[in-house]
Formats: C-alpha cells, structure tokens, sequence
C-alpha cells in the first residue's frame, strides 16, 4: 500500500505592507527583515519534517519564504501562479 502523503501549507514571512496593514493581493512585494528571519526559522522547523518538494506561488515573497528551506534540504522551489493570492 502506498505511503499517504502529507501536504504541508505555510504563509509567507512578513512584507514590509504587511507591518502597514496594507492589502497586497498579487502586487509582488519582497519580505521585509522580520519576514526573512521569519522565513529562516520557518525552514529549521519544516526541515524536520523532511518534505520531498517544495511549491510555492511565483510572487517574490512566497519564493523568499521557501528558498532557506530549499537550501536546507538542497530541494529546487517549483512555482506556481496558481498559489497566489486570489482576492
């Protein structure tokens, strides 16, 4: 029988918008200095869990999110628009 499969989801760190409460949607906005410590200490933790890919949307501040994981774990980041925000 096959393994079942574990799909694990998680936001990206924080933009410098995001401090402001701003609304982003698509614009594509980069991680401030908290969103990339956020980002590090993120992938010491997912690391743990030992994922065989990683997909993240095609905005910068999704990819900026999963590149440390990425590096972690020498794993390629695919992208995907489908994994951008919808509204």
């Amino acid at each position: 029988m096959a393994q079942p499969r574990r799909i694990v989801f998680w936001r990206h760190g924080r933009t410098p918008w995001n401090a402001q409460q701003r609304f982003q949607g698509q614009t594509d906005i980069e991680l401030d200095e908290v969103g990339i410590e956020q980002a590090q200490r993120a992938a010491g933790m997912l690391a743990t869990l030992e994922p065989t890919r990683i997909i993240s949307s095609d905005l910068l501040r999704a990819r900026a999110t999963a590149e440390p994981l990425a590096r972690i774990l020498d794993l390629p980041v695919a992208t995907d628009e489908g994994l951008r925000e919808t509204f």
